[in-house]
């Protein structure tokens, strides 16, 4: 078995040294016979540098994953942005063989050519690491329910994932959701992404047993703070996850749960205090995800039987936008706002086409008017359902985005 191990690990370097080091080598062909001619040094160059830097990647690879520190996330991203990169400029190299062995006319420009691209996605990797570093923005989105009866103010944010993304990023990210001032905020998963952030450890104050996560300390809302585990959480280290929330009181983890919060009154208020319900589903497949939500419905059954305008407001927090399952699951919960992340809305091209095909809604909002949500006995639902996916406010494996833009999530639920 191990020896099996070995194998197929040994095939899977051996044809990655050889598909993405394919087009250092044409390129370097191409450039080097226009400039010097043919002889051994030549060849050399051609072969000796593509498969140096192909060995480069692979210790940063082994790196990243075996240290598992956000101190070593530099080495991660060159990894990620090259394999993510150059894949499709693979593409365009092959392209370039058919045209410049059609023409020798075309040829002659060969070097020009690869000069052009290179410099073209290098630009193309810049402008991408600008846009995820620099732009964090805030979207919003209004709905309407007649269970409220003042407006309700949902701050989200999924998928920082610091590890890949820095303290400095939450320290960021909290500030301006702070500013935003909301009556819950929402974490829909993913806020780590390494072991090393969830290891116990003490900084140079000897005080702080987490410092990479310190400013989780200071993110506030209303009404609390919610967040449910997503797939990196777990990968992270499960157990060590749910002990490093629990330094963190002002942050309420849901574990196949919901709690029932009274929203303040504004001063001009003279009525009563009214309830929202979050719940709280662990990430997981479909059928898993399914599994929990059957579960925490027959143990609860008294609450989710008659749904009426003095039902509270239910918020359902779960990390992956499953397919057709997130409606099913409202309509069983009793439920108005299922809220996601997971996707990044596919973050760096080439994935953006496979998550638009692994998924059918993943970004944004999508609502199922009451006239459409049937029920189990046939009947229809009088109250509409909402999904929203948020893209990620950070982003998995390197800063980069391609695909859209980083962001905090605002939504406004007014009285209908």
């Amino acid at each position: 078995m191990q020896s099996k191990t070995v194998l197929l690990a040994s095939i899977a370097v051996i044809l990655f040294i050889l598909i993405y080091g394919y087009p250092i080598f044409r390129c370097l062909w191409w450039i080097l016979e226009h400039f010097i001619s043919k002889t051994w040094y030549f060849y050399f160059i051609c072969i000796a540098v593509p498969l140096l830097f192909q060995v480069f990647i692979l210790i940063c690879t082994a790196v990243g994953f075996l240290v598992r520190s956000i101190k070593v996330r530099y080495f991660m991203y060159l990894v990620i942005d090259y394999i993510s990169f150059d894949f499709p400029f693979l593409f365009l190299i092959i392209i370039c063989e058919f045209i410049f062995d059609f023409s020798s006319a075309a040829h002659k420009y060969a070097w020009i050519v690869c000069i052009s691209l290179v410099s073209l996605v290098l630009i193309y990797i810049i402008l991408a690491h600008l846009n995820g570093v620099l732009i964090l923005r805030k979207k919003k989105v209004n709905l309407k329910s007649s269970k409220l009866k003042q407006p309700l103010r949902i701050i989200q944010i999924s998928d920082v994932h610091i590890g890949s993304r820095s303290t400095k990023f939450l320290n960021r990210v909290v500030k301006q959701v702070n500013i935003l001032e909301g009556d819950i905020v929402c974490v829909t998963g993913d806020l780590v992404d390494i072991s090393g952030v969830v290891r116990q450890n003490v900084d140079s104050d000897g005080q702080n047993p987490y410092p990479a996560m310190q400013p989780l300390a200071n993110i506030t809302a209303k009404c609390g703070v919610y967040l449910v585990m997503g797939n990196h959480d777990f990968v992270s280290g499960g157990k060590s996850f749910v002990k490093m929330i629990q330094h963190f009181p002002n942050v309420r983890l849901l574990q196949n749960e919901y709690i029932d919060v009274s929203l303040q009154q504004s001063a001009q208020s003279n009525q009563t205090d009214k309830q929202i319900r979050i719940v709280g589903i662990e990430d997981g497949d479909v059928y898993e995800f399914t599994g929990e939500v059957n579960n925490l419905q027959s143990s609860n059954s008294s609450l989710f039987i008659n749904e009426t305008s003095d039902s509270p407001y239910t918020i359902l927090l779960h990390h992956r936008p499953h397919d057709e399952a997130w409606l099913t699951a409202l309509n069983a919960l009793k439920g108005d706002l299922f809220l996601a992340g997971h996707t990044h809305n596919g973050q760096i091209f080439p994935w953006h086409p496979l998550i638009y095909h692994w998924f059918s809604h993943p970004y944004g909002l999508l609502s199922v008017p009451a006239s459409v949500v049937q029920q189990g006995n046939g009947g229809f639902n009088s109250f509409d359902r909402h999904m929203y996916v948020n893209p990620g406010t950070g982003s998995w494996g390197t800063p980069a985005r391609t695909s859209g833009f980083g962001e905090i999530t605002i939504i406004t639920v007014f009285p209908e």
